[in-house]
C-alpha cells in the first residue's frame, strides 16, 4: 500500500519547500523595510532565527501532523484492512490488462496465494478455464467504463478448487479523469449459493409435489400453499393466501382434536372431512408439525391428501367382504338343505313303488316329489350364486 501515498508525500514536500522560500522571501523584504539600522550579522541572526521559527511552525502543521495523523490513520487501515474478511485486491493499469500491487490476509485464505507470490499478476489467474462467463463480460465492460460493478463470479483456488465470488470492484480515480487503481472486494459464497441451489430443489419439489401441503401461523392464516393445495381447495393462491386454515375444516371431533394440538403448539395427524372452496366436502389424511424460526416466531406445515378415491375402494371392499359372507352362509345352507332334500326324494321314489295299485295316493306322491325337485333347483341356484360371490370377491 505505500505506492499509494507517494503522490500525497510528493505534494506535501513541494507544498513545504514553496512556504519556506516564500516565507525567506517575506523576512528579507521586511528587515529591509524596517527603520531600524542592523548590521549585516544582526540581520543574519534575525534572519535565521525567524526563517527556523516559520520552517519549525511549517514543518509542525503541514509535515508532522499531517504526517502523525497519516501514520494513524494509515495505522487504523492496516488494521481494518488486515481483520476484513472479505478479501481485497488492488490492481494497477497495466498495459492493456491489470497487475496486482496489494491483497489483504482475507484474500490469500480465499484464494490460497500468498501476497509475494502474487503481486505484479493480472488477477485473471482466478478464472482458470471458466472465461466464458456473462459475469466476466460485465466485468470487462464496466472496466472499459471505469464504473463500479458487482458481480457473480466462478473462480478457481490456487490448488483449482472452484468457489463462487462475489465481486465488488470500484475504481479509483486520478487526475485526467482516468483510473488509478482498481480495489476489489471478494467474499467467498461458496457455501451460500449452496445452500441456495438446496433451497431451490426444495422450493421446486415442494411446488410440483403431488401432496397437499401449506404454511399457517398460530392464527390459522394461510402463508403459502403449493399447486396441489390449491387444486384441492379449487381457490387460486391469491384468494388462498391470508385466508384461515379453519374454513377448510369440517367441524367434529377430529376439528376439536386439531384445535387443541395447534394451541398446545403440537404434532397432529389424523384422517377427517375437509372443505373446498365451494363448501364440498372430501375425505382427507392430514398431518400438521410446528416449526419455528430463529426468531422465535412458530408456524405450522400442514401436509394432506385426498382420500376419496381410496374411501370409495374401501367401501367397495366391504361390500365385497359382505357378499363373500352371505355367499359362504348360503352356501352352507344349501349343501344342508339339499342333503336333506335328497333323503326326502330318495324315500318318496321307494313309497311310490308301493303305491302303484293306488293311483289316486300316486298321484299325490309325484306332486310331492315334483316339489321336491322344483326345491332341489331352487338351491342350485343358491349354490351358483355362492360361487358367483366368492368369484367376484376375489376379483375385487
Amino acid at each position: 500500500m505505500k505506492g499509494l501515498l507517494i503522490p500525497a508525500a510528493l505534494r506535501i514536500s513541494v507544498k513545504v519547500l514553496l512556504s519556506i522560500v516564500l516565507s525567506e522571501a517575506l523576512i528579507m523584504g521586511g528587515l529591509y523595510l524596517l527603520p531600524v539600522e542592523l548590521s549585516p550579522l544582526h540581520k543574519t541572526v534575525v534572519d535565521t532565527l525567524l526563517l527556523g521559527l516559520i520552517a519549525a511552525a511549517v514543518i509542525h502543521l503541514w509535515v508532522v501532523r499531517p504526517l502523525k495523523q497519516a501514520k494513524q490513520q494509515n495505522s487504523l487501515f492496516n488494521t481494518l484492512v488486515n481483520n476484513l474478511d472479505s478479501g481485497l485486491v488492488v490492481t494497477r493499469p497495466h498495459g492493456h490488462g491489470q497487475s496486482i500491487i496489494y491483497v489483504n490476509p482475507a484474500f490469500e485464505r480465499i484464494t490460497g496465494y500468498r501476497l509475494e507470490e502474487i503481486v505484479g499478476k493480472n488477477p485473471r489467474l482466478l478464472q482458470g478455464d471458466d472465461v466464458d462467463q456473462e459475469a466476466l463480460a460485465a466485468t470487462r465492460s464496466a472496466m472499459r467504463e471505469s464504473r463500479s460493478v458487482r458481480v457473480l463470479q466462478k473462480n478457481r483456488r490456487k490448488n483449482g478448487e472452484p468457489f463462487w465470488n462475489d465481486l465488488h470492484l470500484n475504481p479509483i480515480m486520478g487526475g485526467g479523469g482516468k483510473v488509478d487503481y482498481w480495489v476489489g472486494l471478494i467474499h467467498d459464497v461458496t457455501a451460500t449459493r449452496a445452500l441456495e441451489r438446496e433451497n431451490l430443489r426444495w422450493a421446486s419439489a415442494l411446488k410440483g409435489s403431488g401432496e397437499a401441503v401449506c404454511v399457517f401461523d398460530i392464527d390459522g392464516v394461510i402463508e403459502y400453499a403449493n399447486a396441489a393445495y390449491c387444486r384441492n381447495a379449487r381457490l387460486p393462491l391469491e384468494q388462498l393466501t391470508g385466508s384461515s386454515i379453519m374454513g377448510f375444516w369440517q367441524r367434529g371431533p377430529e376439528f376439536d382434536s386439531f384445535i387443541a394440538s395447534i394451541k398446545q403448539q403440537q404434532p397432529w395427524s389424523g384422517r377427517h372431512k375437509r372443505l373446498r372452496g365451494d363448501q364440498s366436502s372430501y375425505e382427507s389424511l392430514t398431518t400438521v408439525t410446528p416449526i419455528g424460526d430463529e426468531d422465535g416466531s412458530l408456524a405450522f406445515v400442514g401436509v394432506h391428501r385426498d382420500i376419496s378415491d381410496m374411501v370409495l375402494m374401501e367401501e367397495k371392499l366391504r361390500q365385497s367382504q359382505k357378499m363373500e359372507a352371505v355367499g359362504m352362509l348360503v352356501s352352507g345352507i344349501a349343501h344342508d338343505f339339499n342333503n336333506v332334500l335328497a333323503g326326502i326324494l330318495g324315500n318318496l321314489y321307494l313309497i311310490k313303488r308301493h303305491l302303484k295299485e293306488d293311483p289316486k295316493m300316486f298321484r299325490r306322491i309325484e306332486g310331492v316329489e315334483g316339489q321336491g325337485y322344483a326345491a332341489a333347483g331352487m338351491i342350485r341356484q343358491l349354490l351358483s350364486f355362492a360361487r358367483q360371490g366368492a368369484v367376484d370377491s376375489k376379483k375385487c
